[in-house]
């Protein structure tokens, strides 16, 4: 998992601008991921659940901070949830890769179509709900 990342989420004193640049980062480097469903060991995994777990504390702060006034809370929640599915399919893949015999004929606990509803405006966003899409797609 990304260095920088891991130092932007020690941040502990954030302003709306801080939380931003984190929550922006994060998404970034989790769209990356999407991509490519990396290999990663286990404790990689580790790292990435509490990248994850870190960047739902930074959002939850800066929605209860009242700052995130221009910006839309579903659209907040939407990103939220894109990053967390992406998180899950990463683990899924890696468990899947690692313990291939044990995981066969094991769907997964996500429907795509419920991606459907998220509130996105950056391209890039849609394009990883298509990853997801597909990776689930191959699971379900």
């Amino acid at each position: 998992v990304n260095q920088g990342v891991k130092k932007l989420m020690l941040i502990t004193n954030q302003d709306s601008l801080s939380s931003m640049l984190v929550l922006k980062r994060v998404e970034s480097v989790m769209w990356g991921y999407a991509k490519t469903m990396p290999a990663m060991k286990q404790a990689e995994l580790e790292i990435l659940a509490s990248l994850v777990d870190n960047y739902r504390d930074v959002l939850h702060n800066f929605k209860a901070s009242g700052k995130y006034k221009p910006l839309s809370l579903v659209a907040l929640k939407s990103r939220e949830v894109l990053v967390v599915w992406v998180a899950f399919c990463i683990i899924h893949s890696n468990v899947v890769r690692l313990h291939k015999s044990q995981m066969e004929g094991f769907g997964v606990p996500l429907d795509f179509n419920d991606l459907s509803h998220l509130v996105l405006s950056d391209p890039t966003e849609w394009e990883v709900v298509l990853q997801i899409a597909k990776y689930l797609g191959k699971y379900g």
